[in-house]
């Protein structure tokens, strides 16, 4: 029993450097939508009417990309935090699992006295 306890352990472990490792993707997927919005022109004015795809300029072509890296940012915290609910239940089930080796421990130690 003592071995599976262990194991456990080792797999918690193993799920919060995987956990720590998505933050820190995160927190780098953070810094391009800052790089993505450094590069818009300044000083333009705003589109009124319709203009063909054609006829567009290379840097509005671009004008969904802070779009998807934030729908992407948004993503991995989801994940990140899906991950986190997940490492928490597997705590508690360590914790459970123990109680219970102790408990038949226990249990076994009293049956051999009587």
């Amino acid at each position: 029993m003592d071995l599976l306890v262990r194991r456990e352990r080792g797999r918690g472990a193993r799920l919060l450097t995987g956990l720590l490792a998505m933050v820190l993707i995160a927190a780098w997927a953070g810094a391009v939508p800052g790089a993505a919005w450094a590069q818009q022109p300044q000083g333009q004015r705003p589109q009124d009417e319709f203009v063909p795809v054609k006829d567009l300029g290379q840097q509005e072509q671009l004008a969904a990309a802070p779009l998807l890296v934030a729908a992407y940012i948004v993503v991995w915290l989801a994940l990140l935090v899906y991950l986190w609910s997940i490492w928490r239940r597997l705590g508690k089930v360590d914790q459970e699992l123990s109680a219970l080796t102790r408990r038949l421990a226990d249990k076994g130690g009293a049956g051999k006295q009587q």
